[in-house]
């Protein structure tokens, strides 16, 4: 997509896919089942190629695998647009993964941001939208300015505003690490996906789910595999 619209129509076609980002109240948002599957998504670029990873695990239950997808067709980088560039290949690495699987996520979590986006439509709203599929993004660093100090405690939260309204959080996962910056994609509460981000995280700053996909692709771009990865075709 990028290829064939200037930044100008981009910003058009985000801010039209925006409009149709679903945020449901609480009391009558998704809300995940025991067993139910979760796909955490992340990507690697080598100068040729990019390599998607989708860990895939049972919520409450038990780690089915990390699978990865490879693609060729990479289209460039822009600051901003970022979805156009990674939000297809995401959803082509989740296609793939549904047909090997023969069923369907309930939940997708995206390294990237959702609402927290200068236009309200970062890659977490994209696969969102475009999927249907509650989704969370989980972000390492803020794409909006923000007032206030950063929580440093686990379960502390710091809003994010935009444009007068709460678009996320930055949310400590461990007592003195730097937070994580969480905010909806589509068709889930904020405050959901506080509490299932807290729970992937017991460890470490960084979603458990992500962390594997993170390790999974890293070493697949440098052709490498160890057990519970599969590779795609």
């Amino acid at each position: 997509m990028l290829h064939n619209h200037t930044l100008e129509e981009l910003a058009q076609i985000q801010e039209a896919l925006a409009r149709q980002v679903i945020v449901p109240k609480q009391h009558e948002a998704y809300q995940l089942q025991k067993h139910e599957l979760i796909a955490s998504f992340d990507v690697q670029y080598t100068p040729t190629k990019a390599y998607i990873a989708a860990d895939i695990q049972e919520w409450q239950g038990k780690h089915i695998g990390t699978f990865i997808s490879t693609e060729t067709a990479i289209a460039p980088y822009h600051s901003g647009y970022f979805a156009f560039r990674e939000g297809p290949l995401v959803i082509a690495c989740l296609q793939k993964v549904i047909q090997h699987l023969q069923k369907s996520p309930q939940l997708l979590i995206i390294d990237g941001h959702g609402l927290a986006h200068p236009r309200g439509f970062g890659l977490a709203c994209y696969v969102g939208v475009k999927t249907n599929i509650p989704t969370i993004g989980v972000a390492k660093q803020a794409l909006l300015r923000f007032n206030g100090t950063l929580p440093t405690t686990r379960g502390q939260v710091l809003t994010i505003s935009h444009k007068q309204q709460c678009v996320g959080v930055a949310l400590c996962m461990q007592n003195k690490v730097k937070p994580l910056y969480i905010s909806v994609g589509h068709r889930i509460a904020l405050s959901t996906a506080i509490n299932i981000c807290l729970q992937l995280a017991p460890n470490y700053r960084q979603l458990e789910p992500l962390r594997r996909a993170d390790q999974a692709v890293r070493l697949a771009a440098k052709g490498q595999k160890k057990a519970g990865m599969y590779l795609l075709t």
